[in-house]
């Protein structure tokens, strides 16, 4: 069996969301495949007990630091290349496997790379011109250095050929993961206290400020409160907590910014009347499909990649900025009786397409080609 360098170096400890998510669920199929022996975790001094923490004694450790030696770029990447390579050779590395395509990618040079792809968001961040072509120019030498690519969806696989025509790889599309250890429990409801739930980050592209408003459209329709997830940011304090006191609506809306266990997600989960997702940009979209396999009715758009991976089974709404649209469509499913094995069968659905077990085997085929 080959050995696989996994590059975690980018893995933030202090954040569990999107990409540590992506791979925290990836290594956790991997042994659930049993298949733990030939994987080496590449993290850095700063992040090693974090992960160590999250993947116990499964996997084996190594240490990697970017290290600032030169001032001058050039010097600076050719030095850790040397030092990316010593230490593939020392451990007999067969491939070089990154997650999350980063700068890491560049340090090889002595075996294969296969690089995953989550989405084009960088083509579209209002850097300057130098910024901007900077980026590009990486991200070309990245790209091209991977043996083969994986995106995580079909729109972001046809994005990136779109975006980037250079690329001459096979590209393969390889699903994300869900767990499903605390799917089909009894839901309770509360009717004294209902809630509508978003979980995400609070980045303008999610699209929040055309849920409050929506919301607000029907507050006096609904008894319900809505209950965001999310770590605090300044895009809250500076753009939507203006906008919930301007719309009088700040006793109806909770922002939850702590972290919660597993335990505590399926709990928010399961207790909410109803789940929304406005958002505008998803590679995949983990949460719109976590909130149905929690038996919840979801109300969501159809931007880039959702309808794909949602496979067409929930509540759509278009315009995506459009509260008129949204705050209806929320009245509409909330003014609904669903059957609960209605909802258990869109969980099941999604349940056996995105199973951490199928993940990990795909990625396994890779590996061994």
């Amino acid at each position: 069996m080959k050995n696989i360098l996994v590059d975690l170096t980018y893995i933030n400890p202090d954040v569990m969301a999107g990409v540590n998510v992506y791979i925290y669920r990836l290594l956790s199929g991997f042994a659930q495949c049993h298949y733990t022996e030939n994987i080496i975790l590449l993290c850095t001094h700063s992040n090693i007990h974090a992960i160590k923490k999250e993947t116990g004694n499964s996997f084996q450790l190594l240490a990697f630091d970017d290290i600032n030696i030169s001032k001058i770029p050039h010097i600076h990447g050719m030095l850790n290349l040397h030092r990316m390579n010593r230490l593939i050779v020392k451990n007999k590395i067969d491939k070089f496997f990154s997650p999350f395509i980063n700068i890491a990618g560049l340090y090889t040079s002595k075996v294969p790379c296969i690089g995953v792809f989550h989405d084009t968001q960088g083509f579209e961040l209002k850097h300057g011109r130098l910024k901007r072509l900077l980026f590009k120019t990486t991200l070309k030498h990245i790209l091209t250095r991977q043996q083969r690519l994986v995106t995580i969806s079909n729109y972001v696989k046809n994005d990136i050929l779109y975006k980037c025509p250079y690329i001459r790889v096979e590209i393969s599309v390889v699903y994300n993961s869900i767990p499903n250890t605390q799917c089909f429990q009894e839901r309770t409801v509360s009717s004294s206290s209902p809630y509508i739930l978003n979980v995400n980050t609070l980045e303008p592209y999610k699209n929040i400020i055309t849920l409050i408003k929506a919301f607000a459209l029907i507050k006096e329709e609904i008894s319900h409160n809505l209950i965001i997830k999310a770590k605090r940011l300044p895009y809250w304090d500076e753009q939507v907590l203006p906008l919930i006191k301007e719309l009088g609506i700040d006793g109806r809306i909770k922002l939850i910014d702590n972290k919660y266990s597993e335990s505590e997600m399926h709990k928010l989960y399961s207790n909410a009347s109803l789940f929304v997702s406005p958002s505008l940009m998803e590679g995949f979209g983990f949460t719109p499909i976590e909130a149905a396999i929690h038996c919840i009715p979801v109300v969501c758009t159809k931007e880039t990649a959702l309808y794909e991976t949602t496979k067409g089974l929930l509540n759509y709404y278009e315009p995506a900025m459009s509260a008129e649209h949204l705050s209806k469509k929320m009245l509409d499913v909330l003014n609904t009786e669903y059957e609960p094995e209605y909802l258990k069968n869109i969980a099941k659905e999604y349940i056996q397409t995105y199973s951490p077990q199928k993940q990990a085997g795909k990625f396994i085929e890779l590996f061994n080609q």
